[in-house]
């Protein structure tokens, strides 16, 4: 198998955690990424729930989502 060198920038917290873990488990960096890619390659892959489809495009593409909501709850609550 040939191997690739990737690049991967993560919150300092995020790799020091990383870095823990594996040598907690005895492992190097490099066998805990290719573990957890296994496991996602081997996890049954579903497709999105009915209910959650029906949504998707609902809204333009041109409404700021936030502000709007900000705007109902200011209307709401006056």
């Amino acid at each position: 198998m040939t191997t690739v060198e990737l690049k991967v920038q993560l919150p300092d917290d995020d790799i020091a955690f990383l870095e823990s873990y594996a040598a907690e488990h005895r492992m190097t960096l490099a066998t805990l990424m290719a573990r957890y890619v296994a496991a996602l390659r081997a996890a049954p892959r579903r497709a999105p729930q009915p209910a959650n489809l029906q949504f998707t495009g609902t809204v333009p593409a041109d409404v700021d989502a936030r502000e709007a909501h900000r705007q109902h709850l200011t209307e709401k609550h006056r």
